[in-house]
């Protein structure tokens, strides 16, 4: 897989996961309201669907985490592209010192 495929991979992992956690937060919000207002019922189904997200998001961070070492590894292999304006030497008495 290259770099940008893992890359767009990555991003889409961080995007779901973010789409949950959103989601959760909005649950448990009304999880609260629900609570305050003894409806104790609908509450506990939305904490089932709280639940059920937690595990979702449990089974998304090891492939993250892959995806990510993945990226990390093909990245470190792609040099820098050296700047146009830096003089080039054969060893490092060629070298000219332009700033300290």
């Amino acid at each position: 897989m290259s770099v940008v495929e893992l890359n767009k991979k990555r991003k889409e992992i961080i995007l779901n996961v973010e789409n949950l956690k959103a989601e959760k937060n909005k649950f448990s919000k009304e999880i609260g309201e629900l609570m305050r207002n003894k409806e104790t019922e609908k509450a506990n189904e939305l904490k089932d669907r709280v639940s059920k997200i937690n595990v979702e998001i449990e089974k998304m961070d090891p492939e993250l985490e892959k995806v990510q070492e993945e990226l990390n590894s093909l990245a470190s292999t792609i040099p820098n592209i050296p700047n146009d304006n830096m003089p080039v030497g054969l060893d490092e008495e060629e070298n000219i010192e332009i700033r300290k």
